[in-house]
């Protein structure tokens, strides 16, 4: 792991920092409790470092009302060796037993007067006074309505020999389209956590050690980014592959055709909703009228229709199914492709396609939520499903089931 920072939860912290807290995104952090600075924590070319070689650049204690007199024995033997400190003094011993003021507060000097020890500054004003580069900056081109983490994806680094790994993750809630910037330098690639996919990623290195790569990622996609210290490469300057949402911006596209053809839905027993439903436009279950219970069915549901296409030759086909929620299962002609359980909902079909009739057949599959705030707000016993904590009676639905538009893209092989 790479990371900057050590965050000391401190003498009197019992359990975990806030994982959402202040603490700057640009700059990975581990923490550590009271026995892991005492005894794994060594000095080494002025880092603090475990036996592991963990490497840290700072350690932070952000809480630091009270201290014990070992542990600033051993942060003043750390900065004497080079690892630098961010905290504020202490006002008092954390022990009762610790009846030694006049010693507590001689250590106390001697540690704050350590040219390594910074105080009156936030970790941000640290990290840029101690000139401790970002890891990671990011550019947002489009800010989405709901998000986490101020619309940035997440991210965490990794250091193996002959290359640098970035695992990159979007936002909850939704997807990121903008730009990061990385402390690395190499032949970028992107990697697909889910198939294994391996492309040239598409980047700017700026000669100084930092490389700028754009990002597309969906709602729920990730990557890694991984820069090759072990291989040569001239920098790609086309799209990355597995991070395309929009279908029209895939390399070689020619068209999109939607199915307008009727589907047939079909429901599992037992559930309140209709065995069989044929459909001329497709909405979420929670729309299709078919009372309450139908509304709020969650499970797996299996949708069909036909088509007709003419193939053509040095082409290849995709089909992509729009909005889903949550999880498909596309089965073409009887081929049955990889499941898809985030945007884009989009898998190519075209090993399977033929000129003439084709059958599309879709397993979708959602989440208990529906289910669950249904039988919130009936009796006990008309319950078919409980929950310690979940949605409560009178919660809103959510879109559910195969949403669309379905559509058949043409792309140049």
């Amino acid at each position: 792991p790479v990371a900057d920072i050590l965050w000391y939860l401190g003498d009197e912290i019992d359990h975990k920092p806030d994982q959402y807290g202040d603490y700057p995104y640009s700059n990975q952090f581990d923490y550590c409790n009271t026995d892991v600075l005492l005894n794994r924590i060594e000095a080494r070319g002025g880092k603090a470092v475990t036996p592991e070689g963990l490497e840290y650049r700072v350690i932070w204690i952000p809480d630091n009302y009270r201290m014990h007199s070992a542990t600033l024995r051993k942060l003043i033997s750390l900065a004497e060796s080079g690892v630098h400190v961010v905290a504020e003094r202490p006002v008092g011993p954390a022990s009762i037993s610790e009846d030694d003021v006049d010693g507590f507060n001689a250590l106390v000097d001697m540690l704050w007067s350590s040219s390594n020890v910074i105080e009156g500054k936030s970790i941000y004003e640290a990290l840029d006074a101690l000139g401790i580069v970002p890891d990671v900056t990011c550019r947002i081109d489009s800010m989405p309505e709901k998000t986490t983490n101020g619309g940035r994806p997440v991210w965490m680094h990794r250091s193996v020999e002959g290359a640098d790994w970035y695992f990159v993750a979007a936002p909850k809630y939704c997807g990121f389209k903008g730009e990061m910037s990385f402390a690395s330098e190499g032949v970028a690639q992107i990697w697909d956590p889910v198939s294994g996919e391996i492309a040239a990623a598409a980047s700017s290195a700026d000669g100084r050690g930092r490389t700028s790569i754009g990002f597309d990622l969906p709602r729920c996609g990730s990557c890694f980014v991984v820069f090759r210290h072990d291989v040569t490469g001239t920098p790609y300057s086309g799209l990355q592959a597995g991070l395309v949402d929009d279908a029209a911006s895939l390399p070689g596209y020619v068209a999109s055709t939607e199915i307008t053809s009727p589907w047939t839905l079909s429901f599992p027993g037992g559930w309140g909703a209709p065995e069989i439903v044929r459909l001329s436009e497709l909405k979420s279950w929670t729309e299709l009228g078919y009372g309450e219970e139908a509304s709020a069915f969650s499970g797996t549901a299996s949708y069909a229709t036909t088509f007709r296409m003419k193939r053509q030759k040095g082409m290849a086909y995709m089909l992509d199914l729009g909005n889903v929620e949550m999880i498909a299962e596309v089965k073409v002609n009887g081929v049955a492709f990889k499941p898809l359980w985030n945007t884009p909902y989009r898998v190519d079909v075209t090993s399977a396609l033929r000129s003439g009739k084709n059958l599309i057949e879709i397993d979708v599959t959602d989440s208990w939520y529906n289910r669950l705030a249904f039988d919130a707000g009936q009796p006990e016993s008309r319950r078919k499903t409980w929950t310690i904590g979940g949605p409560k009676a009178g919660d809103a639905l959510r879109p559910s089931g195969l949403i669309g538009p379905v559509k058949m893209v043409t792309v140049r092989q």
